[in-house]
């Protein structure tokens, strides 16, 4: 391999790599997995490094894909409108429903929900993303989604940071109670999460 060759590789990566930040920055850092992938940067990165589609990400909705097919070099005239328009919603615990389980607490992935075991737990408004992962783990389908004006949604980069630092505490922590309850949801595929969640909802509102 020529020095030139391998100065390409390198200038190549760093590219990729710039891509995926960029990419990153642009999603709605929800942390649904509605996309299939563990988390926003995880689907950032299979779309710069493996050509994924843009066509991933519900929350985002059209805003977002705009810039993706910006960054990416899709052509606007490609893509198939998204419907319906992006709604942004909170998780509502009822309270006297709640047992108090913490399972809601694990698998929110930026520490949206408080409470303690055998107390009832409650979601912090401004801190939700309306990710909905709570929803399935809940026993007693105690949780549902309420609609609110999309200028009171949480902030990428606020949901960004409460997200590293819940990660960077799990990694440390090596508690397998916590663990167990997180890695639980990796079991939740895109295909079963959206029939789990409307099964849950369902049951909720009758």
């Amino acid at each position: 391999m020529s020095c030139e060759d391998g100065n390409s590789e390198v200038n190549d990566s760093s590219q990729t790599q710039a891509l995926v930040e960029a990419l990153d920055r642009a999603l709605p850092q929800t942390q649904c997995r509605q996309c299939s992938y563990a988390d926003c940067r995880s689907y950032a990165a299979a779309i710069a490094r493996s050509g994924e589609s843009i066509d991933r990400c519900p929350p985002g909705g059209e805003s977002t894909r705009a810039i993706l097919a910006v960054l990416t070099g899709v052509k606007p005239e490609t893509l198939v409108p998204l419907h319906p328009p992006v709604q942004h919603r909170i998780a509502v615990v009822e309270e006297s429903e709640c047992i108090g389980c913490v399972k809601c607490i694990k698998a929110c992935p930026v520490d949206a929900i408080v409470g303690a075991a055998g107390m009832m737990h409650s979601v912090v408004a401004e801190w939700c993303t309306g990710c909905e992962l709570c929803m399935p783990v809940c026993p007693t389908d105690c949780i549902a989604m309420r609609d609110v004006d999309t200028a009171d949604a949480v902030s990428a980069a606020s949901a960004l940071k409460r997200y590293r630092h819940r990660s960077a505490r799990l990694a440390q922590s090596g508690d397998d109670d916590v663990t167990r309850g997180y890695v639980a949801l990796e079991t939740l595929t895109p295909d079963n999460l959206e029939r789990d969640i409307a099964a849950a909802l369902k049951r909720r509102r009758s």
